[in-house]
């Protein structure tokens, strides 16, 4: 039984053709791959009417189509997606609907968001704040006793919008400086030879490799730890020292004008991609001019 079939027999409940590659009903059920993931449910309301009950769970790119072929199969009966998440041997309780209620008021609230912040797709996301506005009141309108006690939804006013939104920037924008924070400890351990790592989201740094004298597996470096002629990125390359002078000293004087460099000058096994106003690209490396010169000044190379 090809798999489309299966799903217009679940939704007909045809008792007949239950089962296709990884996706069978059983009862008003169906499910892809097992009973572990429950695609669609028909319910029959309080009102005595009988409903769908999709989950708007994703489990892989086959289950996403197992949940295509129900949703094409039962276009014809009033379906509400949600989490569903419950065996479907027991009956529903408050508490599930609890969990329903939270699923379309979030969608408000994000779509609400959405919709004042956007300039080009307002309309779409207000229609989806709608959309999820009218589907739990009309859920609601059919489960009144395991409803008992939980609200209607109504749109937030432009006013309650705005303060969420504005509460999110606020949340952003102390992510990102906390971020800044730990990558800049993170760079100054380094740099300081207290750590051997540092994020892929923090600068390429440079310092005069160390060899580590410390045999205890850990990243700290032992007192007796000594300084050799070479300089090590924080992405893992090492050069000579010497070559890294020459390689500095030659390319400096682009700094003002970086296009009118042609040359591909070598530093140790690697050669100079281009130069930019903010830095150079060598190999998979960027490095700025800013950490350049600073790790120049620091080896005596500016005078």
């Amino acid at each position: 039984m090809n798999n489309q079939m299966v799903a217009h027999n679940w939704a007909n409940q045809t008792n007949k053709g239950k089962r296709g590659s990884n996706f069978f009903y059983d009862g008003k059920s169906i499910y892809s791959y097992g009973y572990h993931f429950e695609v669609g449910r028909i319910v029959e309301t309080e009102k005595g009417n009988e409903i769908v009950l999709l989950n708007n769970a994703s489990y892989s790119v086959s289950t996403n189509r197992h949940q295509s072929y129900a949703r094409q199969a039962c276009n014809h009966i009033e379906s509400f997606t949600l989490p569903l998440n419950k065996d479907a041997r027991l009956p529903f309780t408050n508490y599930n609907f609890v969990e329903f209620f939270n699923h379309y008021g979030n969608i408000v609230i994000e779509s609400s968001k959405k919709a004042m912040r956007s300039r080009k797709y307002g309309d779409l996301h207000l229609k989806d704040a709608v959309k999820a506005v009218d589907d739990w009141n009309k859920l609601r309108s059919y489960f009144p006793s395991l409803c008992e006690g939980i609200k209607r939804l109504t749109l937030p006013s432009d006013i309650q919008i705005k303060k969420l939104n504005d509460k999110d920037k606020a949340e952003r924008a102390k992510e990102r400086k906390e971020k800044q924070a730990r990558i800049e400890r993170e760079e100054n351990a380094w740099l300081n030879y207290e750590q051997n790592y540092v994020s892929g989201t923090a600068r390429c740094l440079l310092r005069q490799r160390m060899i580590n004298s410390n045999r205890n597996g850990n990243q700290s470096f032992a007192p007796e730890s000594r300084l050799v002629d070479e300089v090590e990125t924080s992405q893992g390359a090492r050069v000579p020292l010497q070559d890294a002078k020459l390689f500095f000293n030659a390319i400096k004087r682009f700094k003002d004008s970086p296009k009118t460099c042609l040359d591909r000058f070598k530093v140790g096994n690697f050669r100079l991609s281009n130069l930019t106003p903010k830095g150079a690209n060598i190999g998979c490396h960027f490095i700025a001019w800013s950490e350049m010169e600073r790790f120049a000044n620091q080896m005596g190379w500016q005078a």
